[in-house]
């Protein structure tokens, strides 16, 4: 049975070093914190079909992974983001066809099935956030093709923002993004020429006022 890869690389600012593996081969899955304390859960390995989806979540702690509490709506193509006391899960793929719009919440030990849900259900998002009450989820398919649509979460509530200029799924964003600075880079299956084109969320203080801009 094929499997996403256990491989785990550490970056010093130099040089890429191979370090632990980590127990669970999974793809497309939720993470979210640090080099030294870093969270992830979810996934899965192909072929893709519920039997073959993970609800295991691992904590690393610089040197080693360690298995923690189990996510509660398995899927893959989720995202999510925050730090290993204090994340949340977004979205993804309930198996090979339907999407889902659950939210959980982590809190350093335990996941728990957030009330407040996305408002757009949708697998191969984008996202990134600080914790389990700031994050901002974007594009995704719902089903195929992608869109544009933007939410912000504060915790209690998802609200829908100003969209991308482009619509994008399974493309790379900065994790460690939050709902006022954050970016979406290129995409695996977007509009038309957006590969390659990078856009950047802001919210400029005092006004607050929410734009995606295209490069």
């Amino acid at each position: 049975m094929p499997v996403a890869s256990l491989l785990t690389e550490s970056w010093d600012g130099t040089c890429w070093s191979e370090v632990n593996n980590s127990p669970i081969g999974t793809y497309a899955k939720m993470t979210g914190g640090t080099q030294t304390a870093g969270i992830q859960g979810g996934g899965g390995f192909f072929p893709e079909s519920p039997a073959f989806m993970q609800d295991i979540s691992v904590e690393w702690d610089g040197t080693c992974w360690t298995t923690t509490g189990n996510i509660n709506t398995v899927r893959v193509y989720t995202v999510g983001g925050g730090v290993q006391t204090s994340a949340f899960m977004a979205g993804g793929d309930d198996a090979p066809g339907p999407k889902s719009a659950a939210v959980e919440t982590y809190n350093g030990s335990t996941w728990s099935t957030s009330p407040s849900t996305l408002n757009t259900e949708r697998g191969a998002l984008l996202g990134s956030g600080t914790s389990d009450s700031n994050g901002i989820v974007y594009g995704g398919n719902n089903p195929p093709p992608a869109t544009n649509i933007t939410e912000s979460f504060d915790g209690t509530t998802w609200t829908e923002v100003a969209d991308m200029a482009l619509n994008r799924a399974e493309g790379g964003f900065g994790s460690t993004g939050s709902n006022s600075a954050c970016l979406a880079i290129s995409t695996a299956n977007a509009t038309p020429g957006a590969a390659g084109k990078t856009e950047e969320w802001t919210v400029p203080a005092p006004l607050e006022i929410k734009t995606f801009t295209a490069s």
